[in-house]
């Protein structure tokens, strides 16, 4: 027992060193990716005796903001340059509207601008087609009825939304005190007053119509909407809702509190004489944010901002609204900070669509301004201006991930993250599991660090390729580690995982040698009705070969790797998708970077689309197909359950002919005086007059001769016909 103990710590300390990194995504966003609107629930709203003045709208004489944008400006202008100062004044609305308090932030910076932008670009093109008007309109259905929970807290549908929307609409959710949040919303709605004001009669009349009650009152000329909306499905629980309509502004919060201090800051930055009170745009993490996602003079039609630990605290408070069993536990605030993460002050980034020559544009920033401690140093991208694909990785892979890291830094620095996340807080779990592998008559004896990790070069490859698009189980995942002295790291691996009862060993003529997970079906059976999650990598199969280390998620994909000739199959790096995504990260990013990451948007987009014909999205164990089960998750049904298609997607065209409508996409990581950037692009048409697709395959436009805006255009007016 003691033995195979032993050696299952051996799996799990080799798998903490190669997913450290990746752990730090999932456990800042918590186990659902989505927001949930709030709601304050049996509270008196109370008019204050005096009313706020509320200040007449804003003039193009007289532009939003006053000081606050000067100081923001000084920010942005080293990037943007001095001739785009005032143009900057535009990205500057509801931040200085909203609170410090704000710990997540997210701004369309003018509707209609995105809107008809996005129709310009390939995406939004294809979804233009009456062939996918069914798209469109089952999934604004789906998304109303998902939407639900929002309009019975708030009364508002998307529908009001879009129909009154002209220029900005942001989103914020504020930590107000170690035991509530709240939310606000505001939205420029200039030009659609009179639309607004059917809008907000329409609300209160659903709401009255529902059982509840709506109060409107004038203050200071502004419209107030009070309303009281009755819970569904609990009798004696009453949401309350604030709308407040002045000028161009609806303003709409579950907090008075929150609503008096954004028509404060109203008030002070129209007048120049008036108190600046402190606002998201004071906060240092937001500003470099802004400071390192801003560049050029063209402004993002996105902006959003997320603080790490005050937003964790907002998803613990979420959860136990939810079911007040989970306070039990610690909080992933508490275990992020003290592992050494709540050194990042800030994540953020912007969206441009149509923007440098590419189709959309975008940057996202990790803001760390002072010293990395405990795990956070983990965190180190060092950069270089080679990146050697393996010749044995084929042209068919739809996603190449290629990061340069300091395997041995990575090693040195996971002992906090993995005390707190696995050791329940208690110091020395880490070190523990190290000396057991090391000293223990029982264990491998293995010396992790200078037996296995010190071997590894500083390369970590990442791919996911499918093959059977049309298949729920087709997607297959790899990770590859180069090695500076395979024969050692076999001889450390062979001590880890042979003899293993979980694990199955299989010896070659060669010398080779494949491990990988045998699962307990009797345990699995057992355990049938306890909803589980689909394994990152099912069947674990490992394998040192061709001096790399490779770690598959299925056997079957493994042997494919392995039996590929790149002296006949199309390669990777011949592909001219690939090179031209490489060649495009030299200009957009420098030659110089930390990491590369490829997509064949035409391949990964294939195995969903054919999921959505086939009403088979639930099933699928796709990565991307996950993503969107985990989003659309209802309480009812979980996102480890299975849940109904979407819509019916059986009229949908041959995904033949609407593949040219995606195009490859590449990123990259860059390093930064306090913090790191990840970047990148969606190529365009333009980009693209050198490439054309042949059969879900890229190739030169040498060796065909035919343009692919011109397939794609004959292809695009295939789909316009209307019977």
């Amino acid at each position: 027992m003691k033995k195979t103990q032993n050696r299952i710590v051996s799996l799990w300390a080799i798998g903490g060193v190669l997913g450290g990194v990746l752990l730090l995504s999932p456990v800042i966003w918590g186990e659902e990716d989505t927001l949930d609107f709030p709601t304050l629930e049996n509270t008196e709203i109370v008019i204050p005796e005096t009313p706020v003045e509320i200040p007449e709208a804003v003039t193009e004489e007289k532009p939003l903001p006053a000081e606050k944008a000067k100081e923001v400006r000084e920010v942005v202008r080293e990037e943007v340059g001095d001739e785009a100062a005032e143009v900057t004044e535009q990205l500057l609305t509801a931040d200085l509207l909203l609170p410090e308090t704000t710990c997540a932030y997210l701004s369309v910076r003018d509707f209609i601008h995105f809107r008809e932008t996005w129709k310009k670009t390939l995406l939004g093109e294809l979804m233009m087609t009456p062939q996918m008007q069914v798209v469109t309109e089952d999934l604004n259905r789906q998304v109303q009825a998902h939407f639900e929970n929002v309009r019975s807290r708030l009364g508002v549908t998307l529908d009001d939304i879009r129909q009154i929307a002209s220029g900005e609409i942001s989103m914020g959710v504020l930590l107000t005190s170690p035991q509530k949040y709240a939310v606000v919303t505001i939205i420029d709605v200039r030009n659609h007053q009179v639309e607004t004001q059917k809008v907000l009669t329409r609300v209160s009349k659903r709401v009255v119509e529902d059982g509840g009650k709506q109060t409107k009152q004038m203050i200071s000329d502004a419209e107030v909407y009070f309303l009281d909306i009755p819970d569904k499905d609990h009798a004696n629980v009453i949401h309350k809702a604030i709308y407040v309509l002045k000028d161009n502004l609806l303003i709409a919060s579950d907090d008075r509190e929150v609503i008096q201090g954004i028509l404060k800051r109203f008030v002070s930055l129209k007048s120049e004489a008036g108190e600046l009170l402190p606002c998201l745009a004071d906060v240092d993490g937001y500003l470099n944010v802004l400071e390192n996602s801003i560049t050029g003079e063209m402004l993002p039609d996105v902006v959003w901002y997320i603080d790490p630990i005050r937003y964790a605290t907002v998803r613990r408070i979420m959860a136990v609204d939810k079911d007040p069993m989970n306070v039990r536990g610690r909080s992933v605030a508490e275990m992020l900070t003290e592992s050494g993460f709540d050194g990042i002050e800030a994540i953020g980034g912007v969206v441009t669509l149509e923007s440098e020559g590419y189709d959309a544009v975008h940057r996202t920033f990790i803001s760390i301004p002072a010293e990395p401690k405990g795990s956070l140093k983990m965190l180190k991208f060092p950069e270089s201006e080679a990146f050697e694909v393996p010749e044995w990785i084929g042209a068919t892979a739809g996603t190449l991930h290629f990061v340069n890291l300091d395997f041995m830094n990575v090693f040195d620095n996971m002992g906090p993250m993995v005390n707190q996340f696995f050791g329940e807080g208690d110091s020395g779990v880490w070190e523990d599991v190290l000396a057991g592998l090391q000293e223990d008559p029982y264990g491998p004896q293995v010396d992790l660090r200078k037996d296995l990790i010190a071997h590894f070069k500083n390369h970590l490859m990442f791919i996911v390729q499918n093959d059977r698009p049309k298949e729920v189980d087709g997607e297959r995942r790899l990770v590859i580690i180069p090695l500076e002295d395979d024969e050692k790291v076999q001889e450390s691996m062979v001590k880890l995982l042979t003899d293993e009862p979980m694990i199955e060993t299989t010896k070659l003529p060669n010398g080779e040698i494949i491990w990988h997970v045998v699962r307990d079906e009797e345990a699995e059976e057992d355990a049938s009705d306890t909803p589980k999650r689909e394994a990152l990598f099912p069947e674990l199969a490992i394998t040192v070969w061709n001096d790399y280390l490779i770690i598959a998620s299925h056997v079957d994909f493994l042997e494919a790797i392995k039996s590929f000739d790149p002296a006949t199959g199309a390669k990777l790096v011949d592909d001219p998708g690939f090179q031209l995504v490489d060649k495009e990260l030299d200009t957009f990013a420098g030659e110089v970077r930390g990491s590369v990451h490829y997509f064949n948007t035409a391949r990964n987009t294939e195995h969903l689309y054919e999921m959505f014909r086939t009403g088979k999205i639930p099933q699928s164990t796709s990565l991307e197909a996950k993503r969107i089960n985990k989003m659309l998750a209802t309480e009812e049904k979980t996102s480890q359950e299975l849940r109904k298609p979407l819509f019916d997607g059986s009229t949908l065209p041959e995904y033949d002919d609407i593949r040219s409508y995606f195009l490859p996409s590449g990123a990259t990581i860059l390093t930064k005086e306090k913090g790191f950037i990840f970047q990148g692009f969606w190529l365009s048409e333009e980009k693209m007059d050198d490439i054309v697709e042949v059969s879900g395959e890229t190739v030169s436009k040498e060796k065909t001769r035919k343009p692919v805006k011109k397939s794609r255009k004959a292809k695009k007016a295939q789909l316009l016909e209307v019977e």
